[in-house]
């Protein structure tokens, strides 16, 4: 899958679900720095695009995916944003945070403890 939505990114380089899509693939590769990559790019696109809506969701998954690699140091600051933003149908809240195991091995983190604890 990695390197089929490699394909596409490069004669699609402005297909935001593309990037999505490889961040996900490279994430369930374990791999950190390509899933940053491919995920920063879809980011950028919908930031340019003044996409309210699907920016933060491909942000929150960013945060998903940094989690699952165990990068605390990643997800967490996402994490703080994206609990004061509103977007999306479904946006993060303290109670997935609280029970979601895509937090796992960042739960005993204190930086994310401390977003519990946060008013």
């Amino acid at each position: 899958a990695s390197r089929a939505l490699a394909s596409v990114v490069e004669h699609q380089p402005d297909n935001y679900a593309a990037w999505s899509s490889l961040a996900s693939a490279e994430a369930g590769l374990g791999d950190l720095e390509a899933t940053e990559r491919a995920g920063q790019r879809a980011m950028e696109i919908l930031n340019s695009m003044g996409d309210v809506y699907w920016a933060p969701v491909m942000e929150e998954f960013l945060a998903r995916a940094e989690a699952g690699l165990g990068r605390a140091d990643l997800a967490v600051p996402r994490l703080g944003r994206l609990l004061t933003t509103a977007y999306g149908e479904w946006p993060l809240t303290e109670t997935d945070l609280r029970l979601s195991p895509d937090w796992d091995l960042i739960r005993a983190d204190p930086r994310f403890q401390v977003l519990l604890s946060s008013p």
